[in-house]
């Protein structure tokens, strides 16, 4: 708490507050720990968005995605897997995006978690 009310104090059941200048620094040790802790979140979630993208993507591939009018890449791949002898791109260009976008994000990742240590 850093107000300066004494009824806000009474409150939270707390008999006499903490100097101003003590509340101050709890505060600002406060914020050093949730900046250094947001760093890893962010980096820790767009990592797990591209493992969530690779899973989504095997999982259609196999064929338990969504309906058939929806785009998925897996879906994409798998049905481009016909065509391999004549058109080998409905397949490997489909597939390598999805290489790319997932080693991108795992890049972002990896600079967005160095940045913050």
């Amino acid at each position: 708490m850093t107000s300066f009310n004494p009824g806000g104090w009474a409150n939270l059941g707390i008999k006499q507050g903490v100097e101003h200048d003590a509340r101050y620094d709890r505060a600002e040790e406060y914020m050093l720990v949730v900046y250094k802790l947001w760093g890893g979140l962010v980096a820790l979630a767009t990592l797990e968005f591209g493992t969530a993208m690779l899973t989504i993507g095997a999982m259609s591939y196999l064929g338990f995605g969504q309906a058939p009018p929806a785009p998925e890449w897996g879906r994409v791949i798998a049905q481009g897997q016909v065509y391999l002898q004549n058109a080998r791109w409905l397949s490997v260009l489909p597939g390598l995006m999805f290489v790319v976008v997932v080693i991108a994000l795992s890049r972002v990742s990896r600079a967005i978690g160095s940045r913050h240590e």
